[in-house]
């Protein structure tokens, strides 16, 4: 399938010609570009477990102090694994576009995590994750329900998790490459 768009254009911008994204995947879901034509499907990473700390603190300081919440992923590796440092994502009917960022996984003796601190919540990084973590993307809308997304720069080798705002939501992956 060919899908085609018209890139989005700044005040004053002329919009140029139509863009394609060949061999688009076909139904919903979030998927990852592995060959050149070739795509998988990523499936929602599942979360073991939740930690909380600081709650009683920021009840007690009327939201005054921080709360950091620890999110625990199955496993030290991402069954998705790619050898492109951008990797292309497509995503049809699964989280917005204007929350798609992608946040470094730690990894753990027998999972990863990522990290969240309540003050770190804002319009772009609706689930306070780390700054540090976190690798925006270059977004091309194709409709109102679906999208492709390539990292702004290169991710280093390591295991990412694309996210739309939700926090308890994540599609893993992993970057097998060596950056020369």
């Amino acid at each position: 399938m060919i899908l085609a768009t018209l890139p989005a254009a700044a005040a004053g911008q002329e919009i140029g010609e139509l863009q394609e994204i060949q061999n688009a995947p076909e139904g919903q879901g979030v998927f990852c570009r592995i060959a050149e034509f070739q795509w998988t499907t990523l499936e929602p990473a599942t979360i073991t477990e939740t930690k909380t700390e600081g709650i009683r603190r920021f009840l007690d300081t009327a939201g005054l102090s921080t709360i950091l919440t620890i999110i625990t992923y199955k496993g030290t590796k991402a069954s998705v694994r790619v050898s492109d440092a951008r990797p292309m994502f497509f995503v049809r009917g699964k989280g917005s576009a204007e929350d798609a960022l992608i946040v470094r996984l730690v990894p753990k003796k027998d999972s990863r995590e990522s990290y969240t601190l309540s003050d770190n919540a804002s319009y772009d990084n609706k689930g306070g994750y780390k700054s540090s973590d976190i690798f925006r993307l270059s977004i091309t809308p194709y409709s109102k329900v679906a999208f492709s997304a390539i990292p702004e720069k290169a991710l280093e080798p390591g295991e990412y998790l694309l996210t739309f705002g939700n926090v308890n939501v994540g599609y893993d992956f992993a970057v097998v490459i060596r950056l020369e």
